[in-house]
């Protein structure tokens, strides 16, 4: 987890596979066999999910395969009678299995995926119903305590939200945006999510399919969802913001992004976009010192945040180094000195291709 939390996420990967090895599987061990056990796969999941993050996808799609669809029979407690004697079902997590339903969008194969998303989502439904029939999750005739049936149907219909999310982000990745829409109000409508922030989004789908007053309603709506709570302020600016820009109007949006900067000085987004209206209207030397803001305000002393807003800071710093370019020849001194400041405040899991170098 020090090692997630600094950045050193190559660092990580190498521990992981480490564990795994003295666990009797990973390096060394593909033709062999090995027990696999819920702490084995939770390793397992973690490494994978760094790999990803570090956009080794053949790697991790080499690793990942070796489960195939998860429905091994060495992946069921059932297997091991003497170390898990009584218990039934999958070892598998189940977000493993998210990811693995995901992982096929990396490779630019969003229909995979979405097959992937809405079986795993038949599952869940179907689990949802043997307990409102008052049966076990794997549909076994037998009675649960209240509790525990209570906490299950909690459980499962989280996971069920979870993956209604997840395959809207993957049909909004396809391009297919109506069916998106559908599947965020889906969410609306039967599984209470956050309205402010689900209204906003849909709205953002609906300006880049250039429909501007269905995207104001959407915008509307959710301010009506805020109730004038002060923490969805920037978000609400936000949405502003985006429907200026929707409309080409650079001023009106450079306006509200430095709203958004009052509220909250590091917003990364506000400061990416503000440099683009700042573009816009050919104040090229405003818009490289907004990035320049974004980039240098980063240190070791917000480390955290650093990991955490690490890609959308990769994003930024992309930009900037394209700004670098436009402004003069003499550019790569500038990104050398960039270079510098990021091996000094990242981890090994820093993604240097954004400099261009």
């Amino acid at each position: 987890m020090e090692l997630v939390t600094s950045g050193d996420l190559r660092a990580a990967v190498d521990l992981c596979g480490k564990i795994l090895t003295d666990l009797g599987q990973g390096f060394g061990h593909a033709t062999q066999p090995s027990e696999n056990s819920p702490v084995s796969l939770q390793w397992w999941h973690a490494r994978l999910s760094l790999l990803i993050r570090l956009k080794l996808y053949e790697l991790a799609e080499t690793e990942i395969n070796q489960f195939g669809d998860f429905d091994k029979a060495d992946l069921y407690f059932g297997f091991y009678p003497d170390l898990y004697p009584g218990r039934r079902g999958s070892m598998v997590p189940f977000s493993m299995r998210v990811l693995h339903a995901q992982f096929p969008l990396h490779n630019n194969k969003p229909d995979e995926a979405l097959g992937r998303l809405y079986a795993l989502q038949d599952t869940c439904e179907k689990i949802l119903h043997h307990l409102n029939c008052g049966k076990k999750e794997d549909g076994l005739v037998g009675e649960l305590k209240c509790e525990d049936k209570e906490a299950s149907i909690r459980l499962w219909k989280e996971r069920s939200k979870s993956l209604f999310y997840c395959i809207g982000n993957a049909l909004l990745q396809n391009r297919e945006y109506e069916a998106a829409i559908k599947t965020y109000d889906h969410i609306l409508t039967t599984n209470g999510g956050d309205a402010v922030y689900l209204q906003s989004g849909i709205g953002r789908a609906l300006l880049q399919l250039g429909s501007i007053k269905s995207a104001q309603h959407r915008f509307t709506k959710a301010e009506q969802a805020a109730n004038d709570d002060p923490k969805y302020k920037p978000q609400l600016l936000m949405n502003r913001a985006f429907l200026y820009l929707g409309a080409s109007n650079w001023k009106e949006a450079l306006v509200q992004f430095n709203e958004v900067l009052k509220l909250d000085p590091q917003n990364l987004e506000a400061l990416n976009n503000k440099s683009v209206c700042l573009l816009y209207l050919c104040r090229l030397r405003d818009a490289i010192t907004s990035l320049e803001t974004a980039v240098w305000m980063q240190s070791k002393e917000n480390a955290k945040d650093f990991v955490k807003n690490q890609l959308p800071f990769e994003g930024a710093l992309s930009n900037l180094v394209t700004l670098y370019e436009l402004e003069s020849s003499r550019f790569m001194s500038k990104k050398q000195s960039l270079l510098h400041h990021i091996a000094n405040i990242s981890g090994d899991g820093f993604d240097v291709t954004c400099l261009k170098m």
